[in-house]
């Protein structure tokens, strides 16, 4: 009860703040993944709750961070903590809109390693522009491969130029659709990892956050 009372002070209080039409940045990679998500809806109601308007602008990879960070856009939508690191005018809506686990897969031809330990001794391969992968990388003890493209990774996998490859579930069946994904299987039931992705504004916003915070609250949405 005292969760839905903070929430009404806080949205309440925000009334007289002046509603923005914000456009906002998301990676090519993320909008394929989220756009008909329950997490996309929930993150784009809690701004009509605390009265904004958002329009979304699909941006290849790391530009999209770019942008937000210039203040050229006004923010960025589903983003991890380790891929903002670099960008200092980015500042986090604190409670989370998408948490990932992320499972080890294998070319559907090949043996899985008989522990998810096993792993530091086979090469890993990520995808450009997914931070994410960096996790994956330090825990390889012979290296890992990087490219640009689903295409690429596959056919890397299938001549045997890595080992495999890491992706959250709901993330890698937004690859269904691209060359070779159904070539692939999971390796292990429980994750490697987990991460929780967030919505970033530009600091010039940073007084519209309380009432973001309040809103994602109110959808049922908590903090990390």
């Amino acid at each position: 009860m005292w969760r839905i009372w903070w929430c009404v002070v806080v949205l309440s209080a925000s009334v007289g703040i002046r509603a923005e039409q914000l456009a906002l940045a998301m990676s090519t990679e993320a909008y394929k993944a989220f756009e008909h998500t329950q997490s996309m809806r929930l993150a784009l109601e809690a701004f009509t709750l605390a009265g904004h308007n958002v329009t979304i602008k699909v941006v290849p990879g790391e530009r999209a961070l770019r942008l937000a960070n210039s203040g050229e856009l006004d923010g960025d939508l589903f983003r991890q903590p380790q891929a903002v690191s670099d960008f200092p005018h980015l500042i986090p809506v604190q409670v989370p809109i998408h948490k990932a686990k992320y499972y080890v897969y294998v070319f559907s031809n090949r043996e899985c390693p008989l522990s998810i330990d096993d792993i530091t001794r086979l090469k890993p391969i990520g995808l450009s522009g997914l931070k994410y992968f960096e996790l994956v990388y330090a825990k390889s003890e012979v290296g890992f491969l990087q490219v640009d493209g689903m295409k690429l990774l596959t056919d890397s996998l299938r001549k045997r130029r890595a080992d495999f490859t890491v992706a959250p579930i709901d993330l890698f069946g937004a690859y269904d659709k691209l060359d070779g994904a159904e070539d692939f299987k999971p390796c292990f039931e429980q994750p490697l990892f987990e991460t929780q992705s967030y919505i970033y504004l530009h600091a010039k916003h940073q007084p519209l956050i309380p009432a973001l915070e309040a809103a994602l609250i109110s959808l049922g949405l908590s903090y990390p």
